[in-house]
């Protein structure tokens, strides 16, 4: 059964959606501007967001400016970013919960959970980033880049490629279709552009969740490095170099990380790469094969 679609309001006016499923420690999924649609996300990632809302009381709610969020609304600041996150929070009235953040959505939970670390419990990173130094010389961003300004079909099939990692094409058709419910041209062009100040390097001490940083060793965006310094910038975080760009094993290592028990499980050999990251320097990060 789909989430029932509510709303809340930003100290500055503008209507964010959400939507709450499950029962268990909540879990708020952090807004990812290019692929957020609280209504459609059900369905389009029912490897995911069905078996979260069955080990959590789940949160999902989409930006300003996408999904089914005031769409005339399209600052994509991270101050503007926070009152959509804090709005959802007091609408929910959660004082104590985890955050689920991917990809460009990182930054805004990292942001999140150092300005408020008594309210975050557990921080669960994936495929992210700190700066935009951090992936303006990957080929995914080069090519995204040059095809922003063309035709928008081109532009979310290519990038659905990208994402998708696939060449089927009836696969591309449907996540293209499904970028192009999330927002208009316009509004990716403005995030494109705000994302370029998005910088929580100098946050990542500053974080007193537990963190698990999980990245793709198969990323076309963002390299496992970038990862592997994020995790290393965080106390205590831990870090798993993962093959699963779809996403098919993440809501058990989810549950096992942040669930009820709260306590990480052995997982199946081979699954995943372990690394326990204390205060290392940039030079002493260990290097993952293709990276």
């Amino acid at each position: 059964m789909e989430p029932r679609i509510q709303y809340a309001k930003t100290t500055d006016g503008v209507s964010i959606a959400f939507a709450v499923a499950g029962d268990g420690p909540p879990l708020v999924r952090v807004a990812f501007p290019w692929i957020n649609h609280a209504q459609r996300d059900w369905e389009m990632f029912s490897n995911l967001f069905p078996p979260l809302a069955k080990a959590f009381r789940l949160v999902l709610y989409d930006a300003r400016g996408t999904g089914l969020s005031d769409r005339d609304a399209i600052d994509f600041s991270m101050e503007v970013m926070m009152r959509d996150l804090e709005a959802v929070v007091g609408r929910t009235g959660l004082e104590s919960f985890g955050l689920l953040a991917f990809a460009d959505g990182v930054p805004m939970a990292v942001t999140y959970a150092a300005t408020f670390p008594n309210r975050v419990s557990h921080l669960i990173l994936v495929d992210g980033w700190t700066k935009s130094s951090d992936f303006l010389s990957s080929p995914a961003w080069e090519a995204h880049a040059a095809l922003l300004d063309k035709d928008w079909t081109l532009f979310t099939e290519t990038t659905a490629r990208v994402l998708a990692g696939v060449d089927d094409p009836h696969l591309i058709g449907v996540l293209g279709e499904h970028i192009r419910a999330c927002m208009e041209p316009e509004a990716c062009r403005a995030f494109s552009a705000a994302i370029m100040n998005y910088d929580v390097a100098a946050l990542l001490p500053d974080v007193k969740a537990q963190t698990l940083v999980l990245h793709n060793n198969s990323n076309l965006w963002f390299p496992v490095r970038v990862g592997q310094k994020l995790a290393a910038g965080i106390p205590d975080a831990r870090f798993l170099a993962i093959d699963d760009p779809n996403y098919e094993r993440l809501a058990v290592l989810i549950e096992e990380f942040a669930g009820a028990a709260a306590n990480v499980q052995p997982v199946e050999p081979g699954a995943v790469h372990t690394i326990l990251f204390t205060e290392v320097e940039e030079s002493q990060l260990p290097r993952v094969a293709g990276s």
